[in-house]
């Protein structure tokens, strides 16, 4: 467990501290998303528990003044995601705008990780995946109106 915490900017404290409140604040965010929608939770922990990953493997060894824009486009991630479950339903054709703009943030918030930590960037594959899979079926619900 030592070994996990010893490479790194900050301290091993510092670092269990960073991952304890990234991820009560996914843990806070997933459990609103599963409220909105009920169906599709096990997948919701798993994406929010890689992007909370990703992001404390990247922040362990950065400063934040270094992850400014990256984390203004990853919190961005979780904004797009709750404005297109907002819209979903009621308005289909902007939850399929949103779903664009939520796809093409995700891309450019893997390559700015990837640029500062391979690692970090690998945890955001389950991620897009899942956010492929939403575009392609929010383009069916879309033509079946």
């Amino acid at each position: 467990m030592e070994a996990i915490f010893l490479r790194g900017l900050r301290s091993p404290s510092e670092q269990l501290a960073g991952l304890g409140i990234i991820a009560i604040a996914s843990l806070l965010f997933t459990a609103f998303n599963i409220w909105l929608h009920a169906g599709s939770w096990p997948i919701q922990w798993l994406n929010h528990g890689c992007l909370t990953l990703s992001f404390w493997s990247l922040w362990r060894f950065e400063s934040m003044r270094k992850l400014r824009v990256e984390f203004i486009l990853f919190l961005s991630l979780f904004l797009f995601e709750i404005l297109w479950s907002l819209t979903l339903f009621q308005e289909p054709i902007l939850a399929l705008i949103l779903v664009i703009l939520w796809i093409s943030d995700a891309i450019l918030v893997s390559l700015l990780f990837w640029k500062k930590n391979k690692l970090s960037a690998t945890f955001l594959a389950l991620p897009l995946a899942w956010i492929f899979y939403l575009v392609s079926a929010n383009m069916i619900y879309c033509i079946k109106l």
